[in-house]
């Protein structure tokens, strides 16, 4: 009995840590609206742990932060005021004079303020609070809305301020300082308010040219890329064994012109362009700071900045789940296609036998089930999800993302490149073989420098591939250990080196996703059978619509095999030494990369 009695004591001990911890954390009642009393003791905590955790994401105005540490007396409101943490910009700024400094405001704004309001009517006097008064928001021009005096000024009206105020806050603009201004709510209603209202020209100009470079790569990887399919889906000459994984290569990469660029311009778009809009007004009960206990309703207006307003959840699933699945199938199919030929030239009369069993198919479907898999985890997992990388890249995010990318991307580099050297080892020694026992006039031609071709070939396409990817992890390896991009962290973050991070952040994804490119320039280059069939396939096409092209030729096949992909037994020598047979050398021959 005593055991049970000590189990249950024990039991509600731990109950009541639980509950005093998560009233801790959660307070019931912290929200903040003039005059309505809260519990200091525990709200000024919270609060400010709560802005500087979220103020990054708009979910947290930096006007209504501050009053609310003014009006309940927090030992934080002193501390804000002489370090100004937030104060980013001219506009955050002029947030802290007006709450922290005496008459600091009137005296840098009230020139601009009263100039702006004479304007527009002559006959009000020539005071500060007559000025912001008499200031008709929707009158001002779009320069004049960029104004960091002006936007203040709108907080200063009798008829504007707490819950009559939006704040724009957008500290991941690439190439561009952070931005954030506040604009009356009358503007919030007529659509005239975003991020691009209060963009500088140069930062607007920087957007557009990524927004027509995206256009461009778009076009571009569609284009090359539905080249290698047609062609390979039109010439049964170019088809040898390692075709499938050239197929599944160009199918991820076109997804990537398809969908994955194109969502970088609506990923801009919505970031930057789209029209902010008020955030749910409702009522909220308490009571009166020193007043009656009688509960009464204060009207408390949520933030409308915030992240997940401006790019919807399932617009971030939706391309999150395509980017993450074309990088997938890239580096794993070319991990694939080098195992394979490796097996293929270590292993060639056992690999002919099994040759009529389509493993390059089974296996390349398994990659894609695989990256499917990988592509849905945030979807399952609650510890991950979708976010925007740089203003552009929906990528994988959340507590457990690094093991992710170490499972997707590294451990999968490191074994693209261990197979790649492999490769080329086995290669170089079947080349050597090929020497030592072929006849004719010149053994280095023939089957010896087709596989030497081939290594080269296989080796260009995994150095371009890791050259577009590398950058990318050492970025994300530097976001790791560098503390002061980190924007929950206010106290250590410098703007300079945000700002820095983020515009390296934009060019290292441009390389990781233009390498959905290279691969078709690849193959015109080095394979002479390719570069045959898009010639001709290119030709064709012109001539139906009456274009005078070049001339077609079919690929001459003649001493030696071509470039890359022969499969005619013509392309051998007529004796062979006994070392190597033509079984082997046959079965070599149709491991093209």
């Amino acid at each position: 009995m005593s055991v049970a009695r000590k189990f249950v004591t024990l039991l509600v001990l731990v109950l009541a840590i639980v509950v005093v911890g998560c009233k801790a954390n959660h307070p019931v009642n912290c929200e903040y609206a003039p005059g309505m009393n809260v519990n200091t003791t525990v709200c000024c905590d919270y609060v400010s742990r709560q802005f500087s955790s979220y103020w990054a994401s708009g979910e947290f105005y930096l006007t209504s932060y501050l009053a609310s540490l003014k009006e309940w007396n927090c030992k934080q409101f002193d501390k804000e005021c002489q370090q100004r943490t937030f104060a980013y910009t001219r506009f955050s700024g002029l947030v802290y004079d007006r709450f922290c400094g005496d008459n600091v405001l009137v005296e840098q704004c009230s020139a601009e303020v009263i100039g702006a309001t004479l304007a527009q009517n002559s006959s009000l006097s020539r005071t500060w609070q007559n000025a912001v008064n008499g200031l008709d928001a929707t009158k001002l021009s779009d320069d004049q809305l960029r104004s960091p005096c002006l936007q203040i000024a709108m907080y200063e009206r009798d008829s504007g301020g707490f819950s009559h105020y939006h704040e724009v806050i957008q500290p991941f603009t690439p190439f561009c300082s952070f931005v954030w201004c506040g604009f009356d709510e009358k503007l919030v209603k007529e659509g005239r308010v975003s991020v691009w209202t209060c963009l500088p020209q140069s930062c607007r100009s920087s957007i557009i040219v990524m927004m027509v470079f995206s256009v461009l790569l778009a076009i571009a990887i569609i284009v090359a890329n539905a080249t290698v399919l047609s062609a390979l889906g039109k010439y049964p000459r170019i088809r040898h064994n390692q075709a499938i994984y050239r197929f599944s290569l160009a199918l991820a990469d076109i997804v990537v012109g398809l969908i994955v660029f194109p969502t970088f311009v609506s990923s801009l778009y919505m970031q930057f362009h789209g029209s902010h809009e008020l955030g749910k007004l409702r009522n909220v009960t308490g009571v009166v700071v020193n007043g009656s206990l009688v509960p009464q309703q204060f009207a408390v207006r949520d933030p409308s900045g915030q992240f997940s307003n401006r790019v919807p959840r399932q617009y971030r699933n939706f391309v999150g789940f395509f980017t993450v699945l074309s990088l997938s199938v890239s580096i794993y199919t070319l991990v694939a296609a080098g195992i394979d030929r490796c097996v293929a030239l270590s292993f060639p009369a056992r690999y002919r036998k099994t040759s009529k069993v389509p493993i390059g198919l089974i296996a390349n479907i398994c990659i894609w089930i695989l990256s499917v898999i990988f592509a849905v985890l945030p979807f399952a997992v609650d510890l991950l999800g979708y976010t925007l990388v740089a203003s552009i890249l929906v990528s994988s995010s959340g507590p457990t993302v690094l093991i992710l990318y170490i499972i997707i991307f590294v451990i999968p580099l490191i074994l693209m490149w261990t197979v790649t050297i492999a490769s080329y080892v086995i290669s170089r020694k079947y080349v050597i073989s090929w020497r030592r026992y072929s006849v004719g006039d010149d053994p280095t031609n023939g089957q010896g420098a087709s596989e030497s071709q081939l290594a080269r070939t296989f080796g260009i396409m995994v150095g371009v591939f890791s050259l577009s990817l590398v950058p990318s992890i050492i970025v994300l390896i530097c976001g790791a250990t560098l503390s002061t991009i980190y924007y929950n962290r206010p106290n250590e973050l410098i703007q300079e080196s945000a700002v820095a991070y983020t515009s390296t952040e934009i060019v290292v994804i441009f390389i990781l996703m233009c390498n959905s490119l290279w691969n078709c320039f690849i193959y015109s280059v080095r394979d002479r059978d390719f570069r045959a069939a898009c010639k001709e396939m290119y030709g064709n096409a012109g001539a139906m619509v009456g274009l005078k092209c070049w001339q077609v030729e079919e690929v001459e096949r003649t001493n030696g095999v071509a470039m890359e992909g022969g499969n005619s037994d013509d392309n051998f020598p007529q004796t062979l030494a006994s070392g190597v047979d033509k079984t082997v050398v046959d079965n070599a021959q149709t491991t093209t990369i």
